[in-house]
């Protein structure tokens, strides 16, 4: 009963973003602050990274090492690039502790692990806040605003 219960919560906990998607609206675009990062892909899949500076209904202007202006029709996809990775990781490093101390307190019963429990439970905390920290940082966050529904072809 517990495994179906965690395996529907871990079911749950990644389903619920990937069906959250951007919508095909531009003016959706309209929710990106100027100075925030984005990530625009064009048609052609190739991706422009930089701090938004304004759209139009003729395109979309970021700044990279230069001004750049991507034309509506060739935007595939405009993506809200991390704000604020610390946070992710502080929330990866707490999560990842509490799986980690409850994993560690699960494996130090009493006839299961040599050594003391304390020393196991530590070790699972210590691992779990590790990995957590890692997966932060791996994810950041990526807030998708514009997509096309499909790539058109030239």
């Amino acid at each position: 009963m517990r495994l179906r219960s965690f395996t529907a919560l871990i079911f749950a906990l990644v389903m619920v973003p990937l069906l959250n998607g951007a919508g095909s609206d531009w003016q959706n675009l309209a929710k990106i602050r100027q100075e925030d990062r984005v990530q625009v892909v064009d048609q052609q899949l190739r991706s422009y990274t930089g701090k938004f500076v304004s759209f139009s209904e003729e395109g979309i202007i970021l700044l990279t090492d230069k001004e750049v202006t991507i034309a509506k029709a060739d935007v595939y996809r405009v993506t809200v690039v991390s704000r604020g990775r610390g946070r992710h990781v502080l929330r990866g490093l707490l999560i990842g502790s509490g799986i980690g101390l409850g994993i560690g307190a699960a494996a130090s019963a009493p006839s299961s692990v040599k050594g003391s429990r304390g020393d196991v439970i530590a070790a699972g905390t210590i691992l779990g806040a590790g990995i957590g920290s890692l997966v932060g940082v791996a994810k950041a966050p990526q807030i998708p605003i514009y997509r096309v529904a499909r790539i058109r072809r030239k």
